[in-house]
């Protein structure tokens, strides 16, 4: 009766050790051929959750670093601010009208930017180059004043050592901030041969 039992005993263990090998067998085909891998299948028993948690922060933050736009070239393309902020008429020719001026009559490096800044791409008067206008005196004190104005326009007057003044129109963009619109001089100030072409200019 003994005998019986650990004969059942033993054909029971070969049994079972015959299905684990099989089951083995099969996972070491299934990872030889490109199917789930060991860890795949059963699990890692060794990570952590919180391992597991660290990692996809970090892939995710890279895949946003990559996808955001670079903030250097945006701020690079809105730095260019043309015209000037100003309360009225008035106040607008005090904030500008005599650095108009100043731009338009010197000779400098950065004589166009500061042009393109105060003055619209259409102004008139702006044709006029410098070497067609008297030598000013750069130590000269600029006065200003308004001859006419609205909520939106206005006209300046600035002295700078002339006969006259030089007339400065101004204008509200659609940006809020006020622009030259044009640029008139006295006849003095500019060298031709005819000065009555200064009208025109």
């Amino acid at each position: 009766m003994s005998m019986d039992m650990d004969d059942r005993r033993f054909r029971r263990r070969v049994a079972l050790t015959a299905v684990g090998a099989v089951v083995v067998f099969g996972v070491l085909i299934g990872m030889s051929t490109g199917g789930s891998t060991f860890e795949e299948t059963f699990g890692r028993h060794d990570a952590s959750p919180s391992a597991s948690a660290s990692v996809s922060p970090s892939s995710s933050a890279s895949k946003t670093a990559k996808s955001s736009p670079n903030p250097s070239a945006s701020t690079t393309a809105s730095a260019e601010v043309r015209g000037v902020e100003a309360d009225g008429a008035a106040g607008a020719c005090d904030a500008m009208a005599a650095d108009a001026v100043r731009a338009f009559v010197t000779d400098s490096p950065d004589r166009d930017a500061a042009l393109h800044r105060l003055f619209t791409d259409d102004a008139q008067g702006l044709s006029t180059p410098v070497s067609a206008l008297a030598g000013q005196d750069a130590d000269v004190d600029y006065g200003t004043g308004l001859m006419d104005g609205s909520a939106s326009t206005a006209v300046c007057s600035v002295w700078n050592g002339g006969e006259s003044p030089w007339i400065v129109s101004l204008r509200v963009q659609d940006t809020g901030r006020w622009m030259a619109t044009g640029i008139q001089g006295p006849y003095d100030q500019y060298v031709m041969e005819n000065p009555d072409d200064a009208a025109d200019r």
